[in-house]
């Protein structure tokens, strides 16, 4: 098993016969906060997922037993791995399947860091920084041939942690202005409560001028206290694309439902969210189609509840 290091993605898809379509999933792990044996029975339960982009790993043993957890579940595929070099024990990584995706060499102007094997860090994003993490990055080419960027990010945390994300949002958008020719996909947990307070901040607004943020139909939080944290976007596309995200279940591989809920020693605080980005609408159409049914299952859910209640009423 080879490894590879993975911070950024940035995706450029070629024209190709048949729909050329990307899932890629973005998990903040809680680094020593939680089991990696149980966390990687969580990773096999998630289904087609072809790219992952983990923040707070505490170490490369851990991304190694994710890895062995898929190669197992999926007999004949291989996935390469990768963690930053920086970030003390909440790193960055990356897995992908080798028999979907191949990384290449980056080929844009910004300034990287080389980790070898094609994957960089871009330490720009630590905003001048040296506690902050850098961008985890490799460019990745598709069965079809075409090519992008992935960015893992973890940009910094808290209220006094404003004025940084900002600064970490404007280096991320120097970097796509540097990286011409190819679609770029940012994800991680940003730090930003894009469902509350940040959904009008400063450093939402940052990224948006170079970035389209790739909204979840749920409107649950991605982390234990209700707020979004963990989020996709997605620039430099030179064709329509057709995206979807939806904040998945720690377990199973359904969606998130509940805006709060609780976590122990073995489950990270963060829920996972997955980027579906496609040349064609059909990826998109069965997303939706998926979420309805799970909104129909739920109100009718609901509807029971609601005349049990009522029932016991009128008896009262």
């Amino acid at each position: 098993m080879n490894k590879r290091v993975a911070f950024a993605i940035l995706l450029i898809l070629a024209p190709a016969a048949h729909a050329e379509t990307i899932r890629a999933l973005f998990w903040n792990l809680e680094s020593g906060e939680s089991s990696t044996p149980f966390l990687a029975a969580q990773l096999v339960e998630k289904q087609n997922i072809d790219l992952w982009g983990f923040s707070e790993v505490q170490n490369a043993e851990v991304l190694v037993a994710f890895c062995r957890a898929l190669e197992k579940a999926n007999p004949g595929v291989e996935f390469m791995w990768h963690v930053s070099r920086d970030g003390g024990g909440d790193r960055l990584g990356i897995i992908y399947r080798t028999d979907r995706l191949q990384a290449v060499p980056y080929r844009g102007k910004a300034m990287i860091e080389d980790l070898g094997e094609h994957f960089f860090e871009l330490d720009s994003v630590k905003a001048g920084h040296d506690g902050l993490r850098p961008a985890l990055g490799v460019q990745l080419r598709t069965q079809t041939r075409g090519e992008f960027i992935v960015l893992v990010n973890h940009f910094k945390c808290c209220w006094n942690g404003r004025s940084r994300r900002v600064g970490q949002a404007a280096a991320l958008n120097a970097f796509a202005e540097q990286s011409p020719g190819v679609p770029i996909i940012a994800g991680g947990d940003f730090n930003i409560p894009i469902n509350r307070e940040g959904k009008n901040g400063p450093a939402l607004a940052k990224l948006r001028e170079r970035w389209q943020y790739i909204a979840p139909a749920e409107t649950v939080g991605t982390h234990r206290g209700g707020s979004i944290l963990d989020a996709v976007f997605i620039q430099g596309h030179e064709k329509q694309w057709y995206a979807t995200a939806s904040i998945r279940a720690r377990a199973g591989d359904a969606v998130a439902i509940g805006s709060e809920f609780d976590d122990d020693r073995e489950q990270t605080d963060h829920r996972p969210i997955l980027l579906i980005l496609s040349d064609q609408p059909t990826a998109q159409i069965e997303a939706l189609r998926r979420r309805l049914a799970e909104l129909e299952a739920e109100a009718n859910k609901v509807r029971e509840q609601l005349k049990q209640l009522e029932a016991q009423a009128k008896n009262n």
